[in-house]
C-alpha cells in the first residue's frame, strides 16, 4: 500500500514496496507526479520488509524508512528527497 505525504505547499511524496523493491515519485502541487524512482534494490523478498513510511517537512524534504530482513538480522534502511 503505497504512503503518501504533503508538505505545506501542498507538494507530495509517495513511496511503496513493489516486485522490483521500494519506489517513490514526487508531485509539486500545481503539476502532475512525476516518474517513479526505485529507491531500494529488490534483492530482499518483500514479504521479508516492514511497510515502508515516508514523512516530508515544510521545505518539501522527505524520507522513506522501511526494515528489509535476510535471515535473522533486520535492518534499517532509508532514502531521503531533498528539494
Amino acid at each position: 500500500m503505497p504512503q503518501v505525504a504533503i508538505d505545506s505547499s501542498g507538494d507530495a511524496v509517495a513511496a511503496w514496496e513493489g516486485a522490483s523493491g521500494v519506489g517513490a515519485a514526487n508531485r509539486p502541487a500545481a503539476g502532475p507526479w512525476n516518474p517513479p524512482l526505485t529507491i531500494s534494490g529488490g534483492n530482499v523478498p518483500i514479504a521479508n520488509n516492514s511497510p515502508v513510511r515516508v514523512a516530508v517537512d515544510d521545505n518539501g524534504d522527505a524520507v522513506a524508512v522501511w526494515t528489509e530482513s535476510n535471515s535473522s538480522k533486520p535492518t534499517v534502511e532509508a532514502s531521503d528527497f531533498r528539494r
